[in-house]
Formats: C-alpha cells, structure tokens, sequence
C-alpha cells in the first residue's frame, strides 16, 4: 500500500512539473523532537527519521523539476542543546550524507550537487570530512543543487558578507547614466569601491537601470550585488519558497538576506519526519495562485 501511495505522490508532481515550478525552495527540518514524543520514542529516533526524509524531499523535488533545493539543518543556536542530543544529531548527518554519497547512492542517482553552509569551526573534524567529500565528488552534477544548512545562522552570514565586501579593493570601470534635468546620457570612467571584479566584466547590464544624475545609485547597487556573492548561497537564485514545519511561525534567523525578495513563506502543521509530495504539491499549487498555508 505504502508502495503505491508513493507511486501516486510521484505521479502527482510529474503533472506539477509541467506548469510553472519555483527555482529554490528552502526548507526549516522543525519538529523531530515533538514527533518523537508524539510517538513515544527516543528523540534519537525522531531526529533519525526526520534526516532520512530528506532525502525523500530532495527525490520529489527532483520529480517536480525544482533545480534548488535547501534544507536548514541545524542552527548556530541549536549548540544550546543537550550535548547528547547535538552529538546524535552531528552522528546522523555524517551518516546519512555519506549514504547519499556512497557508490549507487541519492546523490549519484539525481545528479546532486552538494554544499555546505555554515561554520565550519563549529563542526568536528569527521563530520567536515564527509562533507567536503561529498561536494568534492559532486561538485560536477548539475541537475540538482542540495545545500545542507548546518552549523548556520542567517545573522552571521550576512556579518561575513559585509565584511568581504568591505575588504574589496577598488578597480577602474566604465559606466553610463541618464541625466534626467537634460536627457544626456553620460559615458565616464570612474572607480567604485566595493570592487565589480566578482560581477560580470561587462557594466552594460547597468545602463537601462541606472536614471539618477550620479554614482550613488549604481554603487549601492553594485554594492549589493557583491554582498550577494559573499553569501554562502551565492550561486544560487533566491528562494521562491520556505516551507517550515511543525506550525511555528518564525524563521529562526534562517536565510535573512535571501528571502527579502520574493520568497513565499509557508507555515504547515505537520512534524518535519511526517511531511510528504502531496504537501509540497498543495505549497506549490498555492505560490502558482499566489496563496499561502
């Protein structure tokens, strides 16, 4: 029974894929713990089968057509825990991650290009060891990208951000802007600080956007865009979709910079171990009409 009721689940987001499907979507893992309890067993287990499910999720995903895909893992603030638990958990993650990425496993199967987000101090020398495997040994697959939240927080992220921007040296460019009291349009050569050599060579993509009499426009924005490139998620597009389980209704400094734009957030009830394809289907039905959950 369980069998087809996969079958089916699969079947409905192959139909889905057909349609407009977000980029990005980015998921908090909320709830093992309460599961466990719910179910009376050991919170061991509730975190066991909650990491065994995302690789579930990364599968449908996959059949849906969704290129990117995030999971928030375990936060700089979840060091508060027990330390038994927070070794549990760290144990899980080297296990789980080095099945996905053993001969025949999930990564090799999907084409999965791993990433890690997060302190990389914070973490044991084992667990940083399966995962710089396991982006070294995928790094070439393309067809989609998993980045694993662990040992992250959002705050933290854009601190470390601002300050490789800030550490950019400047460098001469070329731009062009609309004088808007006259209609002239101005080719100069100046030079910008933040640095532009992390952005295309090109300034042309500029041109149509910038109408201001000045620089200032164009630096903030180039500014901007080198942030970006600073994060962690830097190659990725920003999240169309956060889905967060168990029925809180916070981010938990998950993501900050990145869901500014235009991520739709999605609060479900369900424990992390129990959500499945028919609750992302319903979440993407939704963000094609606009609605939330």
């Amino acid at each position: 029974m369980a069998i087809i009721s996969r079958y089916l689940e699969r079947a409905l987001l192959a139909t889905l894929s057909y349609g407009k499907v977000p980029k990005h979507i980015a998921m908090i893992m909320d709830g093992n713990r309460r599961y466990a309890r719910t179910h009376n067993m050991p919170i061991r287990e509730g975190h066991l089968e909650g990491f065994a499910n995302a690789a579930n999720i990364i599968e449908d995903l996959y059949q849906l057509g969704v290129s990117t895909v995030s999971f928030f893992m375990f936060g700089v603030d979840n060091f508060k825990r027990d330390p038994n638990e927070i070794e549990d958990i760290m144990k899980i993650i080297n296990d789980e991650v080095g099945k996905w990425v053993a001969p025949g496993g999930l990564a090799h199967r999907l084409e999965v290009c791993l990433s890690h987000c997060g302190e990389r101090d914070m973490l044991k020398p084992d667990l940083l060891d399966v995962l710089d495997y396991a982006m070294d040994i995928t790094r070439n697959y393309r067809r989609v990208k998993v980045n694993l939240f662990i040992a992250y927080s959002g705050r933290r992220e854009i601190v470390r951000g601002v300050i490789s921007t800030a550490r950019s040296q400047p460098v001469p460019f070329r731009y062009s802007f609309i004088d808007e009291s006259t209609g002239i349009v101005h080719d100069e050569k100046s030079v910008l600080k933040p640095t532009m050599v992390l952005l295309k060579p090109s300034i042309n993509e500029f041109k149509a956007d910038i109408m201001s009499p000045g620089i200032n426009d164009l630096s903030l924005e180039a500014t901007r865009r080198i942030l970006t490139h600073n994060l962690w998620t830097k190659d990725d597009p920003s999240p169309d979709i956060i889905i967060r389980t168990s029925g809180e209704t916070r981010l938990s400094d998950y993501m900050l910079w990145q869901v500014c734009e235009n991520a739709q957030l999605n609060f479900i009830k369900c424990f992390w171990p129990e959500i499945r394809a028919w609750h992302l289907a319903r979440i993407v039905l939704g963000w094609r009409m606009g609605r939330t959950f």
